[in-house]
C-alpha cells in the first residue's frame, strides 16, 4: 500500500493508493525506532546472542536478562546517560518495548542495576573473545 496526501495525485502504481488528509493527522507518543532498529540488526550481524545467551538466563521471575542488557546496551550507543534517564525518560521514548516484546519493567531501575552487576563475572570471558583486546 502507498500513502499520499489527499491534495496530490497518486501515479500509477502496482499497489493500494491510500489518500490521507495530512492536516487532520496527529502525532501520538512519538518513539526512537530506526536507531533502535538500526542497533539490534548490529547486535545480530555481530552474533552477540552466541556469547551472551548462556550467560544470562532467564530469572525464576521471569526476568529476560538478555532482552536487559540489549536495552542497556542500544541506550548507550543511541543516547548515551545514567540508568537512572534510561529508566525515567528513555525507554518510554524508544521502540526497544515493542522490538523486543517487553514492557516496562525491563526498564526498572534495580532490574537496569542487577544486569550489570551479572555482567561482572563474564568480564574475562568476553574480553578473551573480543578483538579488541590490548596485549
Amino acid at each position: 500500500m502507498a500513502i499520499f496526501p489527499e491534495d496530490r495525485i497518486a501515479p500509477p502504481l502496482p499497489c493500494e493508493v491510500a489518500q490521507v488528509r495530512v492536516k487532520d493527522m496527529r502525532l501520538v507518543r512519538p518513539r526512537q525506532w530506526g536507531a533502535c532498529w538500526l542497533a539490534l540488526e548490529l547486535w545480530e550481524h555481530l552474533d552477540l546472542d552466541r556469547f551472551w545467551a548462556p550467560r544470562l538466563m532467564p530469572s525464576r521471575e521471569g526476568t529476560r536478562w538478555l532482552n536487559v542488557l540489549k536495552t542497556l546496551v542500544v541506550y548507550r550507543l543511541i543516547d548515551p546517560g545514567s540508568e537512572w534517564r534510561l529508566h525515567r525518560q528513555w525507554f518510554d521514548r524508544s521502540a526497544m518495548g515493542d522490538l523486543l516484546d517487553e514492557d516496562v519493567r525491563i526498564a526498572q531501575a534495580n532490574t537496569l542495576y542487577r544486569c550489570l552487576d551479572l555482567l561482572i563475572e563474564h568480564k574475562q570471558a568476553l574480553l578473551g573473545v573480543s578483538s579488541f583486546r590490548r596485549n
